[in-house]
Parts: structure tokens; C-alpha cells; sequence
């Protein structure tokens, strides 16, 4: 079988795609909206207005990267 050489911009996107921060590094989303002072319910409201920061998934749970998540509270501040 043939198999086609992948292009470049298939491997830079997929090593793009697969740096997913340490586990340590992460926020759950109870930990984020402890650290932002609101609720859950405000957080996923930020999250659909695009207010929040970029979020992973880690199998059913929505994660944030904690440096993220402190600077956005500085900023709320």
C-alpha cells in the first residue's frame, strides 16, 4: 500500500495541536472560577462570549491553563 507523504503543514499543525499543557499546569473549571471570584454559571457565561481563555478538554472536564486564568483576574481586578 501507498501511503502519501504527509505535507509539512499537516506536521506542523498536528504538533501544534498536541502540546497540551502538564496536568499541573491546568485549572479546572471550579478551580478557574475560584480564582476569578464567580460563580460556574458565570464562568461558562464568559466562556460563550469569548471572555474566557483558551480551554482544553481532559475527557469530559474543560481545563484552563492556570497562568491564563491568574492573568484575566488581575485584569478583572
Amino acid at each position: 500500500m501507498n501511503v502519501p507523504p504527509q505535507s509539512k503543514d499537516f506536521d506542523e499543525l498536528f504538533a501544534v495541536a498536541t502540546k497540551m499543557p502538564k496536568r499541573h499546569e491546568l485549572a479546572s473549571a471550579e478551580e478557574a472560577a475560584a480564582m476569578l471570584g464567580c460563580s460556574i454559571r458565570t464562568l461558562r457565561y464568559l466562556q460563550a462570549h469569548g471572555e474566557m481563555p483558551r480551554r482544553y478538554r481532559h475527557g469530559r472536564r474543560q481545563m484552563y491553563v492556570r497562568a491564563d486564568v491568574v492573568k484575566m483576574a488581575k485584569g478583572r481586578a
